[in-house]
């Protein structure tokens, strides 16, 4: 793996291209795959900072506050003496560090080569490592000055379409809360014009981020997609292995995946349970009667008129089957669906062999339990998922990568 070091200089008058990483992991992996495309067309080399787990902070327009933050998160220290986990005198001395000290203890990073591997790209896009995300070490490591950063842009690689947009006042996107953003339209030949050695864009998010029509650029663009699948020959992958084939027996079930924490799919929660419901007495192909059922694995007994098909929920709710829980109708009308909460913590060992990057004492196995959940849900015939959740449709791009015939997302 190759890692930035110390006056690193690869080739003459190199070019280089860097982001900051933000929000949940699927959001930071969306900003990965732009970054990739972006440094391989504008022939820069990529500076890839590693990936965060847990609760990571959002983009926020005041991104040297954001960048201050990462910086202090990803450079090595004492974190178990600034920080202890119980409060003793040795507490942290100010609210700002405090809130530091929060979010160090919210959070995990891990690099991405973990997760993924991204040595099938090597031949297409130049891309290094860095632990640290700190605009002055990356300057002073490199050896550059000059920087670009901006926030509020598209690329479109049809000119066309991009005079048409500003000519029809259509330049912006709505986000997922129905905010205008993303006016900014730009062209290849704008970046690729750009003097400045390094391109240090904060956040680079956005599935509309890139637009692009040129068949090598597709083509690309599908590359990287397959590379960021999660790797099975990892202790992650491994662990979702052992779960599917011996927990669940292998056997054949669905899939559903319900948000909760986050208002924006809380208040909607209903409703989706209840879509979700009617497409799968719809498409249900599985037999009502199982070879193996997963109310085996709840003690759960069966009465009509209740479903007994097996079912694998992915879910944040911290506590599903709590009486008063919000997903508690589910659990009536499907008694034979299992939470990853439900699996023995025996299957999860093989994830005890990850700890921090930075703090190499933290372990990170409670941080990887929703990637696990992801991926068991993924491995299900059918998959009925979240609308404008980026973690769902990552599940949906896990489905359709290893069960790409006969599956069925939705």
């Amino acid at each position: 793996m190759e890692m930035l070091d110390e006056k690193q200089s690869p080739t003459p008058t190199p070019k280089y291209l860097t982001y900051l990483p933000h929000s949940g992991l699927s959001n930071q992996r969306i900003e990965l795959a732009n970054a990739l495309l972006m440094a391989s067309i504008l022939d820069r080399t990529l500076i890839i900072p590693p990936a965060f787990l847990g609760r990571v902070i959002g983009w926020n327009r005041k991104w040297r506050s954001m960048a201050q933050s990462f910086e202090w998160r990803t450079t090595p220290k004492d974190f178990d003496t600034l920080c202890p986990t119980i409060r003793t005198s040795q507490r942290p001395s100010s609210y700002v560090e405090s809130n530091k000290c929060q979010s160090y203890h919210d959070s995990g990073v891990i690099q991405w080569s973990d997760l993924h591997d991204l040595n099938s790209l090597r031949p297409y896009v130049s891309f290094q490592y860095s632990n640290i995300i700190s605009l002055d070490h990356l300057t002073s490591s490199l050896g550059l000055c000059g920087q670009e950063v901006r926030y509020d842009w598209r690329v479109y690689e049809d000119d066309k379409v991009r005079h048409d947009l500003h000519r029809s006042h259509r330049n912006y996107v709505l986000n997922s809360r129905g905010r205008k953003e993303y006016f900014h339209l730009t062209s290849w030949k704008d970046w690729q014009q750009r003097p400045e050695k390094l391109l240090y864009l904060g956040s680079i998010f956005g599935v509309t981020r890139l637009n692009v029509v040129h068949s090598d650029h597709l083509a690309l663009k599908n590359r990287i997609a397959k590379a960021l699948i999660y790797r099975m020959d990892s202790p992650l992958g491994k662990t979702a292995s052992l779960i599917v084939e011996e927990y669940l027996a292998r056997s054949a079930y669905l899939a559903v995946h319900f948000r909760t924490a986050d208002k924006m799919f809380s208040k909607d929660l209903d409703i989706h349970m209840r879509n979700t419901s009617q497409k799968i007495e719809q498409t249900l192909a599985l037999p009502q009667q199982a070879p193996f059922s997963f109310c085996n694995l709840t003690s759960t007994v069966i009465t009509p008129p209740s479903s007994n098909s097996n079912i694998y929920m992915a879910t944040d709710h911290t506590h599903p089957r709590q009486r008063n829980s919000t997903l508690a109708p589910w659990f009536e009308q499907y008694p034979c669906t299992i939470t990853l909460n439900d699996i023995p913590s025996s299957y999860f060992k093989h994830l005890d062999s990850f700890y921090d990057l930075i703090q190499p004492t933290k372990p990170l196995k409670r941080f990887l339990m929703p990637l696990v959940d992801s991926m068991v849900a993924a491995k299900a015939s059918q998959v009925y998922l979240t609308p404008k959740s980026t973690f769902s449709n990552y599940i949906r791009q896990l489905h359709d990568a290893w069960l790409p015939e006969g599956g069925i997302s939705t």
